[in-house]
């Protein structure tokens, strides 16, 4: 699945970016994850190819572990099936190459097979959640905080995305409904340009859980309902909209996923 980025989204324009705290992971979870995805998955290639030729080099004339057999280690040679294993090790096809792809299971219900089997028992079951943003809506990495242990750190071994596999969970969640409630909120510009009035508008979420490697659901939804009268301080919106769209908060989040995710 691409990458996403501002311009990918179905209102291409730039956002007037005034909550920078959230624009930063937004940031993250859709630019960034494009360069992530494309340098795993180039290695990926390189790693499929040196198994056949070399990743650059001529198979000219070779046979069938030629490729295979210029991998070497320590002065060794590296035969086709140890080269294989460590391709596996590095980048396994069975996970996701970047934890955005994670979405894929909120999207189409269809898991990881390398992902970690999740069962119902005391302990801490990673999650990684996903929401939707703007409107029309798009899925998202969420930026919520969870608790120590709930979620599976992305580290920056762009060719190895074995810890991938801790993720057990996967939360999706949708936003079904969306009423504005008649306050509206004046935002002050961060350099120049004027003030924008938008419309508080209350929602309703819900909030499905699946299994990371099945995709199997986990539990039953549960509707999250984000109201509020109060104007944040900062706000993230784009050019044109009247609407500042309230969300749950994060211990809306964490109370909803603590049954199944530390029960």
């Amino acid at each position: 699945m691409p990458g996403r980025s501002y311009s990918d989204h179905p209102r291409a324009t730039a956002p007037r970016i005034i909550r920078v705290r959230f624009v930063a992971a937004v940031a993250w979870d859709t630019e960034g994850s494009t360069d992530v995805r494309a340098k795993r998955n180039l290695l990926g290639l390189c790693l499929t190819a040196a198994l056949l030729s070399g990743c650059g080099g001529s198979n000219d004339g070779a046979s069938s572990t030629g490729g295979a057999a210029d991998a070497t280690e320590g002065g060794g040679q590296v035969n086709g099936g140890e080269a294989a294993a460590t391709a596996s090790q590095t980048a396994n096809a069975d996970l996701p190459a970047f934890m955005t792809d994670f979405d894929r299971v909120c999207e189409t219900q269809v898991g990881f097979g390398a992902a970690a089997a999740y069962d119902a028992t005391p302990g801490t079951h990673p999650v990684v959640l996903f929401t939707d943003f703007g409107d029309p809506p798009t899925l998202i990495n969420s930026s919520v905080t969870f608790p120590a242990g709930w979620t599976v750190a992305e580290d920056e071994d762009y060719a190895n995305n074995t810890e991938l596999a801790g993720v057990q969970l996967v939360a999706c969640s949708r936003r079904v409904s969306a009423t504005p409630n008649g306050t509206e909120c004046d935002f002050e510009p961060s350099g120049s340009g004027t003030t924008t009035t938008l419309e508080l508008t209350d929602t309703v979420y819900k909030l499905s859980v699946y299994a990371a490697a099945t995709g199997e659901p986990v539990g039953e939804p549960q509707t999250l309902e984000a109201s509020t009268t109060e104007c944040p301080f900062f706000a993230t919106f784009y050019e044109g909209d009247t609407q500042y769209l309230n969300v749950p908060t994060e211990d809306q989040y964490i109370n909803a996923l603590k049954g199944v995710v530390n029960p």
